[in-house]
C-alpha cells in the first residue's frame, strides 16, 4: 500500500505499471481503466473516500475528453 501512495504522488512512473494498476484496483475494489491514471487527483479522492467511484459513463467521457485534446 505504501508504494501505491508513493506512486500516486509522483509524475513519473517509479515501478512497473502492471504492479501499480493492480495495487490501485485492489485498494479501490474495482477495475481501473488505463486512461483513468491521466486523472490522479480523482483516484486520490476516491482512495481517501472524498469521491464515489465513477460509473461507466463518467469513465468513458474522460476517455473521449483525452482523445479530443490530443
Amino acid at each position: 500500500m505504501m508504494l501505491l501512495f508513493f506512486q500516486l504522488s509522483q509524475e513519473r512512473l517509479c515501478l512497473p505499471f502492471e504492479l501499480f494498476q493492480k495495487a490501485v484496483e485492489q485498494a479501490l475494489g474495482r477495475p481501473v481503466w488505463t486512461h483513468e491514471f491521466a486523472y490522479p487527483d480523482l483516484l486520490w479522492g476516491e482512495l481517501q473516500g472524498l469521491r464515489k467511484a465513477p460509473d461507466l459513463g463518467e469513465i468513458l467521457s474522460r476517455l473521449f475528453t483525452i482523445k479530443r485534446n490530443t
